[in-house]
């Protein structure tokens, strides 16, 4: 926005200093790699993911449309304020973030629909905690892998206990590179797929529309696009949820979903 209004203006933008560069980053992240530093994470990911892992028994019913195995296919479900007041309190009264409440309710959504208790789907983290990075151009998105046990029959209010210790967890070691703890584990994979993984779940928060030199920017809504930053238009997981905050308490909910596997019928 800097660059349009000095062009609008005919004078050179005025921009911050860069102190940092994408490959700075790359060579910061491998010397932390290399000299240890990642131990602690490396081995709580490993523990975390040890063994077995569950698989979605998802309710695939093959569509025969002509589609590529992993096309990728939305359906969007538009909800009001009152929703969003509601969860918002609710989030309040349980101490939990609006990323984590969201988060149950899919997980429980889940649990549900497949009947298993060790629901594991991944999420994204933006990977710029370090303030040079912050305003780089530049891919520093990491996968996590979030696992919780909701075997016992619990209540949603205990299923939201458990996403959030699991969240609280995962982020404290989120810097840990998901491809290395792939080679790390070193699952069965399948073309096409994201490892170990069969579900991810985002969620996007509001950003107000900002006025330039008389033109105004708005919000996109990208929860669409959302599989792009996994695979572009193809999905290589089975299912996944977006819920993306349009602003004025309005929350756009997309459910992204292979076109091999599910009709929007049953999506």
């Amino acid at each position: 926005m800097q660059l349009y209004s000095a062009a609008c203006r005919k004078q050179p933008a005025q921009l911050p200093e860069i102190r940092a560069r994408y490959a700075d980053f790359a060579a910061w992240q491998k010397e932390r790699i290399e000299g240890g530093k990642l131990a602690e994470s490396e081995r709580y990911w490993l523990q975390r993911l040890s063994g077995e892992l569950p698989k979605l028994n998802l309710p695939i019913e093959p569509v025969q449309n002509g589609t590529q195995a992993t096309d990728l296919v939305s359906e969007l479900v538009e909800s009001g304020p009152e929703l969003a007041r509601y969860l918002a309190k609710l989030a309040q009264e349980h101490d939990v973030t609006p990323f984590m409440l969201k988060l149950a309710m899919f997980k429980a959504f889940l649990s549900r629909v497949t009947g298993q208790q060790d629901v594991l789907l991944g999420s994204t983290t933006a990977g710029r905690d370090h303030p040079d990075i912050e305003p780089l151009v530049g891919l520093f998105v990491n996968v996590v892998a979030l696992r919780t046990k909701l075997d016992g029959d619990p209540t949603f209010v205990e299923i939201l206990k458990r996403v959030k210790q699991t969240c609280i967890e995962a982020y404290a070691h989120q810097e840990y590179p998901f491809d290395l703890l792939v080679q790390r584990l070193a699952p069965v994979r399948e073309a096409g797929q994201l490892p170990m993984l069969q579900a991810f779940f985002a969620d996007i928060p509001a950003t107000e529309p900002k006025a330039v030199e008389g033109v105004w920017f708005s919000p996109l809504d990208v929860s669409a696009g959302m599989g792009a930053g996994l695979g572009g238009r193809k999905l290589p997981v089975g299912m996944g949820m977006v819920c993306h905050d349009a602003g004025a308490g309005n929350l756009n909910w997309r459910l992204l979903f292979r076109a091999d596997c599910f009709s929007t019928t049953t999506a």
